[in-house]
């Protein structure tokens, strides 16, 4: 399961543009929230990093 740390790192790594990322001051509530939108969508889907991270930004 993805976490603020491991999306926080795949963002850093792979996002060109992470302004709104790097100015969040609650980007635990935004994985938290990602997953469980991500969850309910897709639930046949296994949630990576990537999806996480793209959908919390």
């Amino acid at each position: 399961m993805p976490t603020v740390e491991s999306v926080d790192q795949w963002i850093k790594d792979n996002v060109l543009d992470s302004k709104a990322w790097d100015d969040a001051t609650k980007k635990d509530i935004a994985v938290v929230q990602a997953r469980r939108n991500l969850q309910k969508w897709y639930p046949e889907v296994v949630l990576t990093d990537e999806t996480v991270g793209l959908q919390a930004i």
